[in-house]
């Protein structure tokens, strides 16, 4: 429903954001302006990309441009935490989704979208590298395999909690696990031993796997996996030098 001004819900939380920082007094013209095209973020807030969206179909809307250009500005890294906090509440899951993946959204902010948030929210918050611990935690019990292997994925995912994932019933949250650097090197032993190729592939290839794992990874039958583990910089210079002896060997 519509307001005594013409914008509808969305728009009225905006304005109410864009109110709450000291912000260029022709900052709401601006944003309501009908004017094709993206808006350069830089004029609005200080930052110098050009943003060119694609939102959801808003053509209801009595000023298309307003979205499109307010979704340009919480994308920029240099959009006020404020305004991010403010529009973590939108009642657009899209919006909330934008701000989710902002790497400037504040800790606290991304805690609140980490729970009864759709799909799409929840995976970005997981993969905000600003996420914090406690949120990973959190999602790595969610129930789309999504979201839990986005948060296996993540470098600062604990890894008690990366330790639990490897046993994870999905391939994709356990092969998160093996491309994470932060698992420990009881969860890559495990899942080095995985009779799936994708998942050995993987810890081969982990930076962080250590060298008796990828001494015995050198001998897979899987060529993909003893490349991975030939590749790899944590291998000792002495094992792949002898690797590489025995493969010119005829």
């Amino acid at each position: 429903m519509r307001n005594r001004t013409g914008l509808n819900q969305y728009n009225t939380s905006l304005i109410s954001a864009a109110a709450l920082v000291a912000e260029p007094s022709n900052l709401l013209a601006q944003m309501a302006d009908p004017g094709p095209g993206p808006v350069p973020c830089g004029e609005l807030w200080g930052g110098g990309c050009q943003v060119t969206i694609e939102p959801p179909d808003w053509s209801h809307d009595q000023h298309p441009n307003f979205a499109q250009k307010t979704l340009g500005m919480i994308d920029d890294p240099l959009c006020s935490p404020i305004i991010l906090e403010c529009l973590s509440r939108d009642q657009d899951w899209y919006i909330r989704a934008k701000v989710a993946a902002n790497r400037v959204c504040p800790p606290a902010v991304l805690e609140y979208l980490s729970q009864r948030q759709p799909l799409s929210v929840r995976q970005a918050v997981a993969t905000n590298p600003s996420c914090p611990s406690t949120a990973l935690e959190r999602l790595s019990f969610d129930k789309a395999w999504e979201v839990r292997a986005s948060a296996a994925l993540h470098r600062f995912c604990p890894p008690a909690v990366l330790d639990r994932l490897s046993r994870s019933k999905s391939l994709n949250v356990r092969c998160g696990v093996a491309q994470n650097v932060s698992s420990s090197a009881a969860a890559l032993e495990r899942l080095s031993r995985s009779r799936v190729a994708a998942e050995r592939m993987h810890v081969a290839a982990n930076p962080a796997c250590p060298p008796a794992v990828l001494e015995r990874l050198l001998r897979d039958k899987e060529p993909a996996v003893v490349q991975g583990a030939a590749d790899n910089p944590n291998l000792p210079r002495a094992l792949r030098a002898m690797w590489q002896l025995a493969r010119h060997q005829p």
